[in-house]
């Protein structure tokens, strides 16, 4: 009887999860979910420390469980349905990624890897060195490339999806979309013109104003303790002041994350429209988002935590969330979306698509260009990554973008890593 009560307050914390906002749930709401009361979780848990490294554990136990399927499946040779089916099980347990988003300041591959490596996965083995550095660029190019497309997926299911909807189909389509790009292996442009963008995108960038220091405050608690740890206090003892000053102000915390963002992806917007001028060609509006963002959020790396959030949180249902969906979906952005699609050479989209889920497509394909750069950087940060090696990522993104992560193996299996590539 104990061990089912201690396995219900698992589950009811994760139940909390499912809505994927980024939340700190109360042992209080726990507790009444389960019917129990607050005392009664510390029966099975000496304290909140070691629930949520049990929940912790759990979440990882969960991936390896799901590498080893897939590790089953290609022992099988049935390579191709290794994403689709990836993708189902996530949309069917969205609680997962959203408590391990809310809870871990550490949210990356490489964790992943790690945690997977304990639990007897080697899948990854080929790619990291012993110390733990790369040692394959392709396959971990891919790899990063594909965790964040499947998070954007998840995510369109999470909060888009509608009761009829087939998950089983939604995973298959989704699937072809990261292996396949948008099937425009021969409009890729040229390493010439491609260097020609990168130094126009390097020269609008440096026309960017200064970082807000309380923004970087507030990225480096996000980097120290999670989102859902972030404070008012915490903000203000990293900035070294009392967080009486911040209320003249600002109404309450959220109020002061979202206008310090506002005025970020502000600056953002003008530096990007200006690095847009030069590009004639929907791809070449591709590569400029691409290159624009990966320069910019480096040179301001300081807030990268900070605003890696506006990535994964946008949601609807009250006003700071409507709020943040308005920063990400500003006239800026809005007038972005235009250009883009109305350049010469423009994606087409299928005669068969509703205008609705044109319309989701275009804003998949907007985020990705934003929403990669962002999680590269998170993970060449990690890794210490050179300058020089951004740049090759940044040719990486696009290519994988416009013609999918299979013309960029060049082997026609992503899941084939091949030889090791020394640094």
């Amino acid at each position: 009887m104990a061990e089912n009560t201690k396995e219900r307050i698992i589950s009811a914390v994760f139940s909390f999860y499912r809505d994927g906002k980024i939340k700190k749930i109360s042992l209080s709401k726990i507790a009444a979910e389960v019917g129990i009361s607050k005392a009664a979780i510390f029966r099975h848990f000496a304290n909140r420390e070691e629930l949520e490294e049990t929940l912790l554990q759990t979440v990882y136990d969960r991936f390896a469980s799901l590498v080893t399927a897939v590790q089953g499946m290609l022992g099988r040779g049935d390579s191709s349905a290794v994403l689709p089916f990836i993708i189902e099980t996530l949309c069917r347990h969205t609680e997962y990624i959203n408590y391990l988003r809310s809870t871990s300041p550490d949210f990356s591959l490489d964790t992943f890897v790690l945690e997977g490596k304990k639990r007897g996965v080697r899948m990854f083995d080929s790619v990291f060195a012993p110390d733990g550095s790369v040692q394959n660029k392709r396959f971990y190019y891919t790899a990063v490339f594909v965790c964040v497309e499947l998070l954007e997926f998840v995510y369109i299911w999470n909060f888009y999806r509608e009761e009829s909807n087939d998950v089983a189909y939604y995973s298959k389509r989704s699937a072809e979309f990261i292996h396949s790009g948008l099937g425009r292996a021969g409009f890729l442009l040229s390493d010439g013109r491609m260097q020609s963008l990168e130094q126009g995108c390097l020269a609008c960038v440096m026309n960017a104003r200064g970082v807000d220091a309380k923004l970087a405050a507030v990225s480096a608690v996000v980097a120290k303790k999670g989102y859902a740890e972030l404070t008012m206090d915490s903000i203000a003892a990293e900035l070294g002041m009392a967080k009486s000053s911040f209320y003249s102000i600002y109404k309450n915390k959220e109020d002061m994350i979202l206008s310090l963002l506002e005025s970020e992806f502000s600056e953002f917007g003008r530096i990007l429209a200006l690095a847009l001028r030069d590009a004639v060609t929907f791809d070449e509006c591709i590569f400029s988002i691409v290159c624009t963002t990966t320069i910019y959020f480096f040179k301001r790396s300081e807030i990268l935590e900070a605003c890696k959030w506006i990535e994964f949180q946008r949601v609807d249902g009250n006003d700071g969330d409507n709020r943040l969906c308005e920063i990400f979906n500003s006239p800026e952005h809005v007038s972005f979306k235009k250009i883009l699609f109305a350049k010469k050479d423009s994606f087409e989209f299928p005669e068969h698509l509703s205008e609705s889920h044109k319309e989701l497509a275009r804003d998949l394909i907007l985020s990705t260009a934003f929403g990669e750069p962002l999680m590269f950087l998170a993970h060449g940060i990690r890794h210490g990554f050179p300058l020089e090696f951004y740049s090759e990522i940044v040719r990486a993104i696009y290519k994988m973008l416009m013609s999918g992560v299979v013309s960029y193996t060049k082997d026609g299996n992503i899941f084939s890593y091949g030889k090791k590539e020394e640094f």
